[in-house]
């Protein structure tokens, strides 16, 4: 496993008149870019993204109420918000045509970028994400906590982490952790995360109102208080098949092997009828975040991947 290193920062456009944290690892050549998804931030990428220095200008994302970038008080986080953030973020990194490799909600970001922009995407990896939502949840599949969110240490949150991640390794657990709180004048621990995320959906409604966002689309159903999200899930994964069918760059689908986000059925009819160029991986021993149950197994996928299609570019 490749040690980690601290990325540069570079701010850069979002959409929605956002400011997103770029993240600059190293290297030359062409551009691979790193994207999370819910409830993370680039630093679930720091044992994988320095192994393709050598090969690649590395680069990774925080998305919009993530991290270091912009939290959106119009409370706009579907993934085609998401997806409008990558088509102005990556040319402002230099990624008029760049690798993806995309996680979760930000994987379904990148199928809708990767249609639209085919011109831009030389090979796409999309790490448990395909043309699936869950009715009955999504992101990264953690409902919000009681209370506040908050914490009274990094410990109390990395064992949360844990009991997301039995078989993960608790240094790696720590770490995450810590990079993904902030500490309160009160002395307490809250993530990075944008705070409305643990707030009762009318408040969310109410932060949405004041931000003024589009009054109708998959974003407003997406924030309505009658929120229907059997049929959000129906809508939004007929547009994804759609998209998929477009995709004209190679893709690998990597599917952790006890995910409950993203099905085989799915991943068979993705990549052996519907993708132009499509492979699959299972990653065993892996839920719904490789990057963090099994990221040795996770790398070795993306490397066969990512350093051929640099070979055959």
């Amino acid at each position: 496993m490749t040690a980690a290193r601290e990325p540069r920062l570079a701010r850069v456009p979002g959409a929605d008149d956002l400011t997103l944290a770029g993240w600059e690892y190293g290297g030359e050549g062409p551009l691979v870019c790193f994207v999370h998804g819910f409830g993370h931030d680039h630093h679930v990428w720091d044992e994988l993204a320095p192994a393709f220095v050598g090969q690649y200008r590395v680069v990774a994302l925080d998305l919009r109420g993530h991290g270091a970038s912009d939290r959106d008080a119009g409370f706009r986080y579907h993934h085609v918000s998401i997806g409008k953030d990558l088509a102005a973020a990556l040319p402002a990194l230099g990624g008029e045509r760049a690798a993806l490799v995309a996680h979760s909600t930000a994987g379904h970001a990148a199928i809708g970028y990767a249609a639209r922009f085919p011109e831009r995407v030389s090979r796409l990896a999309l790490v448990d994400a395909g043309a699936e939502l869950r009715a009955s949840g999504g992101g990264g599949g953690r409902r919000a906590r009681e209370g506040d969110g908050s914490f009274a240490s990094v410990d109390d949150y990395a064992a949360e982490l844990a009991r997301h991640h039995p078989g993960a390794d608790p240094a790696r657990l720590r770490r995450l952790a810590a990079h993904w709180l902030t500490r309160r004048d009160d002395g307490r621990y809250e993530p990075t995360l944008d705070p409305m995320f643990w707030k009762p959906r009318p408040a969310r409604a109410e932060k949405a109102a004041a931000g003024k966002p589009a009054t109708s689309g998959p974003e407003a159903a997406q924030r309505s208080q009658a929120f229907d999200r059997k049929s959000w899930a129906e809508q939004g994964e007929a547009a994804l098949w759609r998209d998929v069918a477009a995709i004209r760059c190679p893709v690998l689908v990597v599917r952790g092997a006890d995910s409950s986000m993203l099905s085989p059925a799915t991943v068979e009819r993705m990549t052996g009828a519907v993708l132009a160029d499509g492979r699959a991986v299972l990653i065993p021993g892996s839920g719904h975040v490789p990057m963090i149950d099994q990221p040795a197994l996770l790398l070795a996928a993306l490397g066969g991947f990512l350093l051929d299609s640099k070979a055959r570019a």
